[in-house]
């Protein structure tokens, strides 16, 4: 599953999980089949087996970045499909130091409203995030007005309030938008 999909976290927290599972299970068979097989812990299955560990312990990181954050509901994802907007759900930004979760992105010719819901599990400011992707955007040449909103009613009220004519001329700057933001996910 493709990240800003609905479905993305979970999805990607089930994976991270499997393939850690796996993991331990490989490198657990490889180092007892060494000590059966050689009698001792000093042997080529140890080395295998450590390096076995170094992906395991990896997909094992993956799912404890993963684990904060929920799928956002089918309700919100059909309330959000709007024409005039191309939307990306669930997305786990990275930028310098700091992690946002953005629940829904919602980019038009004129505006990138997003939408950070307040978690009891994490922290965010929705300004701040706000800000942090304004700089982004214009560090790669976009220049748009974000919005940021930390409730749902809210962002439906600036979808209704603001005016939107869907120009085609600007697909290209809200596919700009779209990469941008995902070339800075996790």
């Amino acid at each position: 599953m493709n990240q800003g999909r609905q479905g993305y976290i979970n999805h990607s927290k089930h994976k991270s999980l499997k393939e850690t599972l796996i993991g331990v299970v490989t490198f657990m068979t490889v180092y007892l089949a060494g000590i059966m097989i050689m009698g001792s812990q000093k042997s080529y299955f140890t080395i295998v087996a450590v390096l076995l560990i170094l992906p395991t312990a990896q997909r094992a990181s993956l799912y404890f970045a993963y684990s904060p954050y929920k799928s956002i509901s089918d309700d919100l994802v059909k309330a959000f499909s709007v024409d005039a907007y191309k939307t990306l759900f669930e997305l786990l930004i990275i930028r310098g130091k700091s992690t946002y979760f953005l629940d829904a992105v919602l980019i038009g010719d004129s505006y990138t409203l997003i939408l950070c819901l307040p978690s009891i599990k994490y922290k965010q400011d929705y300004n701040l995030i706000r800000q942090s992707i304004q700089h982004m955007l214009k560090d790669k040449g976009i220049q748009t007005t974000v919005l940021s909103y930390d409730n749902t009613s809210e962002l439906m009220n600036a979808l209704d309030t603001l005016e939107l004519a869907s120009d085609k001329a600007n697909s290209k700057q809200m596919v700009s938008i779209e990469r941008a933001l995902l070339q800075n996910g996790m």
